[in-house]
């Protein structure tokens, strides 16, 4: 005859609807300590960091794009006004 020994659990009985034998803690994400969660940690600044640079690339892209864009509605301007005073 075998002995069974119990396994403590998270929950009372009444919540395990298994066997507490086959059930074993399992520690939430939060419950991370040590190296695992630095490794996060590290992890998310890289990550973090990343998209501010994404970010400051964006918004300096815009900025010279409507600079850009400026300058080609100038263009334009003035080659309308001069088509304009030549048929005129």
């Amino acid at each position: 005859m075998t002995q069974h020994t119990r396994v403590t659990t998270r929950y009372p009985r009444a919540l395990n609807s298994i066997d507490p034998d086959r059930m074993a803690y399992r520690p939430t994400r939060g419950s991370r300590q040590g190296k695992d969660r630095n490794k996060m940690l590290i992890n998310e600044a890289l990550a973090r960091a990343r998209i501010r640079e994404s970010e400051h690339f964006a918004s300096t892209r815009r900025e010279a794009h409507r600079l850009a864009s400026g300058r080609r509605w100038r263009r334009v301007e003035r080659w309308a006004n001069r088509r304009a005073r030549r048929y005129a």
